[in-house]
C-alpha cells in the first residue's frame, strides 16, 4: 500500500484509529507523512505533534533503533516530483502483517499467528519516554539511559537553570558562546542520534559530506549538518538553521550529526577530552598491570601442577635476576628470585603474604575493599579528585574480572576492550586466583621460614636447540 501524499491530486493517505474499541467513528489521532513536506512520519493529535519517526535514511526511519534484522517486511520510501509515500512489502505472504493505531494513539505493527488465530504485536512505533516530541526543549538531547533523561547539547547551557534542575526542560538550552561566523567556527560530531526535526532545514541529495560541511560554514545561519542517506558510507546533505529540536541519543543505530561550535568552545572541549582520556588510561594501566602479572604466574603454577614430570623441558622464563638476599636490622627483606625454573616461581608464590601493596597483595586488597564496598580507596593518590569515580570503580571491576580463579570466568582481551570503552553493565567479579582466607601464623611468616622456603635445592637441565 502507498502511505503518503499525491502532490498532483492532493490525495493524502494516512491511518487514524476508531474513537473507541466499540465506536468506529474517527478518533483524535492520525499517523501520517509530515504535511510540511519532509521525509518523516508524524503522530499527531489535532494540530499537536506527539511523536516523529525521524527522517528516512535510505534504509529505515532514522529515529527507530537498529536492533534486530527484519524478516517480516521490506520498507521503502519514495519521493518524486509527483508524490511522496512510504510503503512496505511482506517478505513472506503467508505471514500477514498490518500497521494500526489504537484508540489511545499508539501506533503498532501486528502479525497474524495461525496457531492462536490472533493478531500479535510485532513492534511498537514509540519506544520510550525520549520519543515524546521536544521533551527536552530546543537544543537539548534526550537519552533514556541517564537518570535525568534531558541534557543540553555540547556548548549549550539551560536557558533557565532553576527550572531545569526541577526537571522542567521545556525552556530548552541556549549557546554558552555565540558563533563567530567567519571567525574559526568548527563542528563537533555527535554519533548515534535521531536527527533533529526537519522543520527548518535544507536538503541536497547529490552533495558529499565535505561539500555539506563547507556549505554550512559559508552560511552564518547554519547550525548543523548531516548525511541524508546512510547507504554506501553516506551521501546527500541535510543543513539545519536556527534551533535544533527533538534530538535523541539512540542505544543502537542512529546517525552522525555535526553541530556548529565557536572556536573557543572547540578548543575547550578538545582539551577536556584529552585530559579525560589520559586519566582513564592511567587508571586502566594501574589496574591491568598487576592483573597480567597474576595471570602469568598463575599459568606457570598451573602448568607445573599439570605436568610435574616435564618441568625440565619448560622454556626459561626470566623476569628479573637479583643477586642479593640479606637481613636488615629493621626487618627481613623479601627474597629475590631468578625465574629460570618453575620451582623458583612457586617459591615466590609461597611468599604472597609478604608482597604487601604489590603483586598478589594488591589483588587481595582490591578484592577485600571491593567486598567491603570501598573500592575507591585503591585509587592512586597522584590522580586528582576530578577523575570520575564511576570510571575508577569500573576499571577496578574489570581488573578483578581478569583475575578470577576459574579461567573460563575471565573475559577475553577483546571483551575487556569493550568493557572499558562502553557503558555496558558488568558482572560481579568472583574470587581471584590464588586467593585464600587462611591466616598465616607467626611461625609461618618468620625469618627462618622465609629463608628455608626460598632455597632451591633442585636443579634442572634445560634443553635448548642448537
Amino acid at each position: 500500500m502507498k502511505w503518503g501524499k499525491n502532490l498532483v491530486t492532493g490525495l493524502d493517505r494516512y491511518i487514524s484509529p476508531w474513537k473507541s474499541s466499540d465506536d468506529p467513528a474517527r478518533g483524535d489521532f492520525a499517523f501520517r507523512l509530515d504535511p510540511r513536506g519532509y521525509s518523516q512520519m508524524l503522530l499527531i493529535r489535532g494540530l499537536t505533534i506527539l511523536f516523529r519517526t525521524g527522517t528516512w535514511n535510505g534504509i529505515r526511519w532514522g529515529g527507530v533503533p537498529d536492533t534486530v534484522s527484519n524478516t517480516v517486511y521490506r520498507e521503502q520510501f519514495v519521493s518524486t516530483a509527483n508524490e511522496s509515500y512510504y510503503r512496505f512489502d511482506l517478505l513472506n505472504s503467508s505471514i500477514p502483517s498490518r500497521l494500526v493505531i489504537s484508540s489511545a494513539g499508539i501506533p503498532q505493527r501486528l502479525t497474524w499467528i495461525p496457531q492462536t488465530s490472533l493478531w500479535s504485536p510485532f513492534s511498537l512505533v514509540q519506544i520510550d519516554q525520549c520519543d515524546t516530541y521536544t521533551l527536552c526543549g530546543v537544543n537539548g538531547i534526550c537519552s533514556i539511559k541517564d537518570q535525568a533523561v534531558c541534557s543540553c547539547l555540547e556548548s549549550f547551557i539551560p536557558k533557565n537553570h532553576d527550572r531545569w534542575k526541577s526537571q522542567d526542560w521545556s525552556g530548552g538550552c541556549v549557546r554558552r558562546t555565540q558563533l563567530g561566523c567567519n571567525n574559526g567556527d568548527g563542528f563537533l560530531k555527535h554519533m548515534g542520534v535521531k536527527l533533529p526535526d526537519m522543520s527548518d532545514n535544507w536538503v541536497n541529495t547529490s552533495m558529499n559530506l565535505n561539500e555539506c560541511e563547507n556549505m554550512c560554514l559559508s552560511n552564518c545561519s547554519c547550525v548543523a549538518y548531516s548525511n541524508s542517506d546512510i547507504r554506501g558510507g553516506g551521501s546527500g546533505c541535510y543543513l539545519w538553521f536556527g534551533e535544533l529540536k527533538d534530538t535523541k541519543q539512540l542505544q543502537q543505530g542512529g546517525q552522525d550529526l555535526y553541530i556548529r561550535m565557536a572556536a573557543s568552545e572547540l578548543r575547550s572541549y578538545e582539551k577536556k577530552k584529552s585530559s579525560s582520556r589520559w586519566k582513564r588510561w592511567r587508571i586502566i594501566v594501574g589496574i591491568l598491570i598487576p592483573s597480567v602479572v597474576v595471570l602469568v604466574l598463575g599459568l606457570i603454577l598451573y602448568m607445573r601442577r599439570k605436568n610435574p614430570r616435564r618441568q625440565a623441558f619448560t622454556p626459561s622464563i626470566r623476569i628479573e635476576n637479583y643477586k642479593d638476599e640479606s637481613d636488615k636490622e629493621d626487618g627481613m627483606e623479601l627474597p629475590a628470585f631468578d625465574f629460570t625454573t618453575i620451582e623458583d616461581a612457586t617459591d615466590c608464590f609461597s611468599f604472597k603474604n609478604k608482597l604487601g601493596e604489590g603483586g598478589f597483595g594488591s589483588v587481595y586488597k582490591a578484592w577485600r575493599l571491593w567486598n567491603e564496598g570501598r573500592p575507591l580507596e585503591l585509587m592512586n593518590k597522584t590522580i586528582d579528585d576530578s577523575s570520575s569515580s564511576s570510571e575508577v570503580v569500573r576499571c577496578i571491576q574489570v581488573g578483578l574480572l581478569c583475575v578470577q580463579q576459574r579461567p573460563e570466568d575471565r573475559p577475553s582481551m577483546s571483551t575487556v576492550v569493550v568493557m572499558l570503552s562502553s557503558e555496558i553493565s558488568l558482572p560481579q567479579p568472583k574470587q581471584p586466583g590464588f586467593y585464600t582466607e587462611r591466616n598465616f601464623s607467626e611461625h609461618e611468616t618468620s625469618s627462618s621460614s622465609i629463608r628455608s622456603a626460598s632455597t632451591n635445592n633442585i636443579s634442572f637441565t634445560v634443553f635448548e636447540p642448537r
